[in-house]
């Protein structure tokens, strides 16, 4: 395999870039909805110790556990309600778990296929319509997690060949 040209890295990292900063954006902006991400949070307060009793909240058994449970330890670090850019933490878990599967697709087909092939399914991967849509909300029922699971395995199967 021939090494790829240095242009291909840089045009691969320039449009990582620009995708991971465009995504990071839509993350970051996303307003509190009223249904899951509000319940995530309420969990993840629930979880971090927060007194949500006196709210006439509980912790809400519908929703699964994962996203709560990685946003509970950075709701202490100062969390206070009514602050917009913490509320945006029940959407940046998922969105940096997102950009991880990308990574680690990238690394794990590098020595494979080549950097240019790699980076080629990197792009498919982010420009698909359900990544473009689904990477930073936290929709446990859509196929968000795809993705990010097969990106996981490409990478347990290289470094880990004997469990795959």
């Amino acid at each position: 395999m021939t090494p790829a040209p240095k242009w291909v890295a840089l045009v691969g990292a320039a449009f990582f870039a620009a995708w991971g900063l465009w995504s990071l954006s839509v993350a970051w902006n996303l307003p509190l909805d009223y249904w899951d991400a509000y319940d995530y949070l309420v969990n993840a307060r629930y979880f971090a110790g927060h007194d949500m009793a006196r709210l006439g909240q509980a912790y809400r058994a519908e929703r699964g556990p994962g996203i709560s449970l990685l946003v509970a330890p950075l709701l202490w670090l100062g969390y206070a309600p009514g602050q917009r850019g913490t509320a945006g933490l029940v959407h940046l878990v998922p969105w940096a778990m997102g950009v991880l599967g990308v990574v680690l697709l990238v690394r794990s087909l590098l020595p494979r296929v080549g950097l240019g092939l790699a980076l080629l399914a990197g792009a498919l991967l982010v420009l698909n319509p359900l990544m473009l849509h689904y990477l930073p909300r936290r929709a446990v029922k859509s196929s968000s997690y795809t993705p990010k699971s097969a990106a996981l395995s490409f990478y347990c199967a290289r470094r880990l060949p004997l469990l795959m």
